[in-house]
């Protein structure tokens, strides 16, 4: 279902009350975008801090290994 544009009150135009109103129902969608995304970041960051840690681990077992030979 599809959000009129116009305002219930002024028949051909807006008000400010439905500017306000439209404002505030976008800004709260952005809100919830942005925690979700920043979520996601915390997420891949901590994938990625453990790829890291793995692979730093995994090269110096190598290099431990090449010295006992």
């Amino acid at each position: 279902m599809e959000k009129s544009s116009k305002c219930a009150v002024y028949d051909h135009s807006i008000c400010v009350a439905c500017v306000n109103r439209s404002l505030n129902e976008y800004k709260v969608t952005l809100d919830s975008l942005k925690s979700r995304r920043e979520i996601s970041y915390l997420r891949l960051r901590g994938l990625l801090i453990r790829k890291d840690n793995e692979i730093s681990q995994h090269c110096w077992m190598d290099l431990q290994n090449e010295k006992l030979c």
